[in-house]
């Protein structure tokens, strides 16, 4: 029952954080339950974009968002997922953007929470970056253990 609660109020701070944010859900049939489904989000001003997950393309050519800054969350059942994801980012008056997209898999839990995110890297060879999801669920089990 806590870690509903917990799940519950971690949800509603991101969405609340992502009041903007474009929702998709790639489920049929009624909602589920949030301790049912994963969440994977992108908050707004993010250099990442998503342009398909499992080769279901994106509604705009910008990818899920309607803009390259948008939010947006996914709701997700559980399992693998692979995921196009583009990269742009703004360094001084230089505009570097990915190609082509980069394709990375994860694999989706119930009732845990994802950040699709980019790490950026510049050399003397160029700029380029390297997406990755990352699981933010709250661990409820060392905030109880730990709790005074």
């Amino acid at each position: 029952m806590k870690r509903t609660m917990l799940l519950l109020s971690c949800l509603a701070v991101l969405i609340s954080g992502c009041a903007s944010a474009n929702k998709y859900v790639f489920y049929d049939g009624p909602s589920l339950q949030k301790e049912k489904v994963a969440i994977l989000y992108a908050p707004k001003n993010t250099t990442v974009r998503l342009f398909a997950v499992n080769e279901r393309k994106a509604p705009g050519i910008n990818g899920f968002g309607s803009d390259w800054n948008d939010a947006f969350i996914i709701e997700l059942l559980p399992g693998t997922y692979n995921l196009a994801v583009g990269y742009r980012e703004l360094y001084g008056n230089i505009l570097i953007s990915s190609r082509e997209n980069q394709t990375i898999s994860f694999k989706a839990e119930a009732g845990h929470i994802y950040l699709l995110t980019a790490e950026s890297k510049k050399s003397i060879e160029g700029y380029w970056s390297i997406p990755k999801v990352i699981d933010v669920t709250p661990d409820v089990e060392k905030t109880e253990k730990y709790s005074f």
